[in-house]
């Protein structure tokens, strides 16, 4: 196909299926368990992990005791960053229902 003025030609497509083994497109069928000593790890440091090692961009953790407890992101209010960052400097246990 023709774009007239332009580079780029962006054509619909079907996507690929989904791979089993993968933890994001294989419906939770390739998920992941990830051991961590609990006790040593903050909830920042969790976070980053999940960015670096997993590819995680914008990651939200949250619990069904203590609700969202991490959240990045350009739209959040200045109050939400300064929680944020309060409670990623916390350890794992030290959060309600048990910890993390």
């Amino acid at each position: 196909p023709q774009c007239p003025g332009s580079k780029y030609c962006i054509q619909p497509t079907s996507p690929e299926e989904a791979h089993a083994g993968c933890y994001v497109c294989g419906g939770g069928a390739g998920g992941i368990t990830l051991s961590l000593d609990t006790n040593v790890w903050t909830l920042g440091e969790l976070a980053s992990f999940l960015k670096k090692k997993l590819s995680m961009h914008l990651p939200l953790l949250e619990t069904d005791e203590a609700g969202q407890l991490y959240e990045e992101g350009d739209d959040l209010d200045e109050d939400e960053v300064e929680r944020y960052e309060t409670l990623a400097k916390k350890r794992l246990p030290g959060f309600p229902g048990g910890g993390i």
